[in-house]
């Protein structure tokens, strides 16, 4: 008999430049920087080019430039359907953390949205995000 283990995701999708966008904030501290939260449906990715990107950035970017990390990613359910979700730092904020870096926690936060195939699956009754 096997034992059940978690695989980290080794590439993490780009979203398309139709991909829904929201705002949200990091729940780990009083400090509550901003995060961007793109979502689109699973089957669909954007490209490497910037024009092909909802970050509107070439891809890879250079060795400081902004990345996604697996930690960002995850697949949810939107409107009956999966969707993937990436919650980066928000560097259009105004008021807290103006430049979108982020702690190590906040880095995270897309690991918390529920995921029936993920750690996340010992919660019940959450449906749609």
């Amino acid at each position: 008999m096997s034992t059940p283990y978690y695989l980290p995701e080794d590439k993490v999708p780009l979203p398309p430049p139709d991909a829904e966008v929201f705002t949200t904030c990091c729940d780990y501290c009083i400090v509550a920087c901003g995060y961007k939260v793109y979502r689109w449906p699973v089957g669909q990715e954007g490209g490497v080019k910037a024009n092909e990107n909802a970050f509107k950035k070439n891809f890879p970017v250079g060795a400081l430039g902004r990345w996604v990390s697996p930690n960002q990613h995850n697949i949810v359910m939107a409107n009956g359907k999966p969707h993937h979700v990436v919650i980066v730092g928000d560097s259009d904020t105004e008021a807290v953390n103006l430049t979108g870096d982020h702690s190590i926690r906040g880095g995270c936060i897309a690991q918390k949205v529920y995921n029936p195939s993920k750690p996340t699956k010992d919660r019940t009754g959450f449906k749609d995000l």
